[in-house]
């Protein structure tokens, strides 16, 4: 694990053996990191102090277990063809679900996120720069899953997981479709 340790002369930074900084951008929604982790062979994205995203950039990628989940969606509804997924991350949950043969559409806010996702992460997908609810009230398509993996620091946007985002959420749902939501345990 690496340690968050502050800021120094307005860029926050890492300390500890084994973890080299390879970039920060700057938007505004976030101050993101690109930190690799030597002894993991890990890269990291942390958004505003909160991890965001992972990849192995040697062997083989361990996913994490909310990103399983995900997954394994595709497992319960194997005859997905489409999804579109609201926050992007470095893109892992996107390329699991295309290696499982289902066409996404990322919605992401931020610019900076998107291009770290793809000078970092090999992110190479469709990606829509919009806030996820307003392209969910203006777009016609129709998904069979629809993913929320948006969160800001520990915890989550309420205006995106209100009653009334669900509301709109399920007509760009086919009726067999499933979302799923992310939301962050950390404390």
């Amino acid at each position: 694990m690496f340690f968050w340790s502050g800021q120094s002369g307005g860029k926050q930074f890492f300390t500890g053996k084994g973890f080299e900084w390879m970039e920060s951008y700057s938007s505004s929604y976030a101050v993101i990191h690109i930190v690799r982790d030597i002894r993991r062979k890990v890269i990291y994205m942390v958004a505003n102090g909160s991890l965001q995203s992972e990849m192995a950039y040697e062997g083989e990628q361990d996913p994490e277990d909310y990103t399983t989940l995900f997954l394994n969606t595709v497992n319960y509804k194997p005859d997905s063809k489409n999804a579109l997924v609201i926050g992007l991350g470095g893109g892992t949950i996107v390329k699991m679900l295309e290696d499982a043969g289902v066409n996404v559409l990322s919605v992401e806010i931020d610019r900076k996120v998107v291009k770290a996702a793809r000078e970092h992460f090999k992110f190479d997908g469709k990606v829509e720069i919009s806030d996820g609810r307003a392209y969910i009230r203006r777009t016609n398509e129709v998904f069979d899953l629809v993913f929320f993996d948006v969160y800001k620091g520990n915890s989550v946007y309420p205006y995106i997981f209100s009653v009334q985002a669900m509301e709109e959420t399920k007509k760009i749902m086919k009726p067999d479709g499933i979302c799923l939501l992310y939301t962050s345990d950390a404390a």
